[in-house]
């Protein structure tokens, strides 16, 4: 899914599934700006099959594009979010 709200001004949730497949995997989603610097680490750590919400709050950060990326296994998805201050 994609991060909500996009674009936003301090905090914005990411939402995730993790299938039946990969319960008890390690889980990481990290932010990274937009020159691909890791900026923050919101999780790493095993997850149980589910639904999952996590918020970063950027609200320490610079004004513009981040990424983040999540990855459980061998799935990796890097996504765009835009802060605005």
């Amino acid at each position: 899914y994609n991060n909500n709200p996009d674009p936003f001004s301090s905090i914005t949730s990411i939402r995730f599934d993790i299938p039946l497949s990969l319960d008890n995997t390690p889980v990481s989603i990290i932010i990274y700006d937009i020159k691909g610097k890791e900026v923050s680490k919101i999780i790493d750590e095993n997850l149980k099959a589910g639904s999952w919400v996590v918020q970063w709050d950027g609200s320490n950060f610079a004004r513009g594009y981040y990424l983040y990326r999540i990855k459980a296994k061998s799935f990796i998805q890097t996504k765009k979010m835009m802060l605005v201050k």
